[in-house]
Order: C-alpha cells, then structure tokens, then sequence
C-alpha cells in the first residue's frame, strides 16, 4: 500500500493479497453463511458486556467466547497500567503503542489490555477482537503460537476478522481519535 500525503492507493499486489486470504480462510472454513450478518457492538450481539454500567472483562470474554464458538478455551484478561495513565503524555513516544497483548499460558491464554481502554469500549472491544481472532485461527491450527509475528500478520488477523463476522466494529476502530 502507498501512502502520499494523506491519501492511501491501494496497489493490485494489495488486492490480490487480500483476495488470496479470504479465499484461504474460505478454503479451511467454508463461505460464511448468507443469513448471518456482520456483529455490531450493542447488547443484541454483546449481553453480557451491556448488562453492567462499567465494563467487565470477564462479561467481554465470556461474549466473544461465544461469538467465535471458543468455548473450551480458557481464556483470562488482565489491564496493565501504561503510560498512557498519566497526564500530558502522548499516546506513542517510540515504536508501537501498547494497545493489548496476547500471552500464552500452559492452559489457555491471557489477554492483556492498556487499563486506558476502560474508558473507551470500542476501542476495549476492537484489542479484544483481534486478540480473540488470534486465539480462533491458533485453535484453528492455522497460526501458531511460537512463532513471531510476521509485518502482515496483524492486518491477517484483520481480514479473518472480517470473514468471521467483525468487520464493522474493527473498521469503525482503525484509528483511535
């Protein structure tokens, strides 16, 4: 992708990119059902998450667990105080901007979150999708846990994401304002 200016291109080796992992997720999970509709983030798709004034971690995971049919898999969340919590500093001073991370436990998984996104449930919502999408396609066989992440993994993960029904809630969270 080509970045000039503010405007993005998107190159045909973008799209055939793109095209060539949909098609391999279609390959191992079939074409997704016509009935079924992109999730939205409301308390038709996320009850429990909805169901208390402040979100719950644990109401979050319990949502989504279901939502990517998880449901064997022991998954725990935990914030971690960044520095973000303090005043007048900015969101990134060098390298990437920890948003969430995903750690790897002898039974299950840790998703680990900024104690910043508390206060910003879409953006909470997105770090847990992506983290969850991560753990389905690990579950999945397609990725593995020991091995780095690759530069395209993450923008991967967003098209699985995609395919797995997110795709309106991750695209309303590409960029935090």
């Amino acid at each position: 992708m080509l970045v000039n200016l503010n405007k993005i291109k998107i190159t045909e080796p973008d799209r055939e990119w793109v095209d060539d992992n949909f098609k391999y997720l279609i390959d191992i999970f079939g074409y997704p059902l016509s009935q079924f509709e992109q999730f939205e983030l409301n308390d038709h798709y996320f009850p429990l998450l909805f169901s208390t004034e402040e979100p719950e971690l644990a109401n979050l995971i319990e949502d989504l667990r279901g939502l990517l049919t998880l449901d064997g898999v022991q998954i725990a969340a935990e914030t971690r105080k960044d520095i973000r919590d303090l005043n007048n500093v900015p969101y990134v001073v060098d390298g990437e901007l920890f948003e969430s991370e995903l750690v790897f436990l002898d039974d299950g998984y840790k998703i680990v979150v900024a104690k910043d996104l508390l206060g910003y449930l879409p953006r909470l919502v997105y770090a847990f999708i992506i983290e969850f999408v991560r753990i389905r396609l690990i579950e999945s066989g397609i990725e593995e846990e020991d091995v780095e992440e690759e530069d395209d993994s993450y923008l991967f993960n967003f098209i699985a994401g995609v395919y797995f029904r997110f795709g309106v809630i991750l695209s309303q969270n590409l960029s935090r304002k």
